[in-house]
């Protein structure tokens, strides 16, 4: 495992794997001369799953698109995600929007994710990007984050800003 006590001679920074045998570890490192410390949580999250909750638009450039789509600001959008995370920090993501109020019919969309520790980004094809984290609270699993983007090319673009609320199903 490693030594416990590492020592540094001047400015620097040590390192030491932490193997937790829950999904709770808690880590306190101490200054020798000065005493003073920092205390660490860390939680393993499985981010593999289905996820339920919203997104939220809370500012949107809608110059360029239906009168109809600026009734979303503001209003919370049920949403859907299946995560599969795979061990090299990718995996792929199928979210589904469901903006019924546009008329027509909502497509999930399935698209490539990265994750390190316990966030999740995803690059859409065009140019936004999505990154949330997952965390337990009130023994659940969540995720929250945000949406930024402009999408619609040179044409029509449209700025998007959103965040992000879901609960992980099935635990």
């Amino acid at each position: 495992m490693g030594k416990t006590t590492q020592t540094l001679s001047g400015p620097g920074e040590v390192s030491w794997k932490v193997d937790p045998k829950g999904d709770f570890a808690t880590v306190k490192v101490s200054r020798s001369d000065t005493k003073s410390c920092a205390i660490l949580q860390l939680e393993r999250i499985d981010l593999n799953g289905h996820w339920v909750g919203t997104h939220l638009e809370q500012g949107c450039d809608f110059s360029s698109i239906l009168v109809a789509v600026k009734e979303l600001k503001g209003k919370p959008l049920p949403l859907t995600m299946d995560i599969t995370a795979e061990v090299e920090n990718t995996g792929m993501a199928t979210i589904l929007v469901e903006a019924g109020t546009l008329g027509g019919e909502s497509e999930p969309n399935t698209v490539p994710l990265t994750w390190s520790v316990n966030t999740v980004t995803i690059q859409f094809e065009d140019g936004a990007t999505m990154t949330d984290t997952a965390t337990h609270q009130n023994d659940q699993v969540v995720m929250n984050g945000t949406l930024c983007g402009t999408s619609g090319g040179d044409n029509q673009p449209v700025t998007i800003k959103g965040v992000l609320n879901v609960t992980k199903q099935g635990q």
